[in-house]
């Protein structure tokens, strides 16, 4: 009996003295975790702004942009924010000629989902007042990377108030968890 004793022994002290580091993170896990509060759901909102306004006059101006926007289970609602002006120039008849395709002023701009599908659009060559829509998941969006393009032509006076000009802002609103003594929204 005492031969296999000892042996016994060893082996047993070996692995509670293992164990009992482990065993103690993880109490102290569980205390810290209690103690640390509850977590609080709350609702986070990024904006992606697009504002541009046109500052030649000699000829009409291109603008181009794409802009990638991040859409997951997490996201509640999506709204998209569009304003359009286009200001007439009585010393200059040309730059009032109104919807010629590819000749005059426009803005163009599409919101496409993860999956390709337009989701939004605009096509304008006159003033759109300012107004907003709003979409919510049916039953869920399509999850990924949503794309914003945008083309536009206009022209302006620099320094003054006679500028085409347009403002598309796609607002995403997701529910996110923060925990105590923590800002990040998770």
């Amino acid at each position: 009996m005492k031969r296999w004793f000892m042996p016994l022994m060893v082996v047993a002290t070996v692995l509670l003295s293992s164990t009992s580091g482990c065993l103690g993170l993880i109490q102290s896990r569980e205390f810290l975790e209690e103690i640390r509060g509850e977590k609080d759901l709350r609702t986070s909102i990024a904006e992606y702004d697009h504002y541009h306004q046109f500052d030649t006059f000699t000829e009409i101006e291109p603008y181009s942009n794409s802009t990638s926007i991040k859409i997951d289970e997490s996201v509640t609602m999506v709204t998209i924010y569009q304003k359009v002006t286009f200001n007439t120039f009585p010393d200059n008849p040309v730059f009032n000629v109104t919807c010629l395709e590819d000749f005059t002023r426009y803005v163009r701009a599409e919101l496409f989902d993860a999956d390709g599908v337009s989701v939004w659009s605009l096509d304008e060559c006159e003033s759109v007042a300012a107004k907003t829509e709003t979409f919510l998941p049916e039953p869920t969006f399509a999850q990924g990377s949503w794309e914003l393009v945008i083309e536009a032509r206009g022209v302006g006076i620099p320094g003054t108030a006679a500028v085409d000009r347009f403002d598309i802002d796609v607002t995403v609103k997701r529910m996110c968890v923060v925990y105590p003594l923590e800002t990040d929204c998770v």
